[in-house]
């Protein structure tokens, strides 16, 4: 994983092992990874279920608000999904 850019919005850049890119949104508290043709972006903060009485339900995604946290979980995704370094 190496950094690209930071943008003036405070976004964070990387290129990931195997090519993608990786973004954080640092006052958002989302982290993403676009394909590498960029067309799609896909999240991957943790996604939380809840369920009514009467079989409704819905999902949420776990906010992760520190730029050391946001970082931490674009490593492990990098580690684990891409190929890359295995500490």
């Amino acid at each position: 994983m190496r950094l690209i850019k930071v943008s003036k919005a405070g976004n964070i850049y990387f290129t990931m092992s195997d090519g993608r890119t990786g973004i954080i949104y640092p006052y958002s508290g989302y982290a993403r990874i676009r394909n590498n043709d960029n067309s799609r972006l896909f999240q991957i903060n943790r996604k939380v279920q809840y369920r009514y009485a009467n079989n409704v339900s819905y999902s949420v995604r776990i906010r992760v608000y520190g730029m050391a946290n946001l970082t931490r979980m674009l490593l492990e995704y990098d580690n684990k999904n891409c190929g890359g370094l295995q500490s």
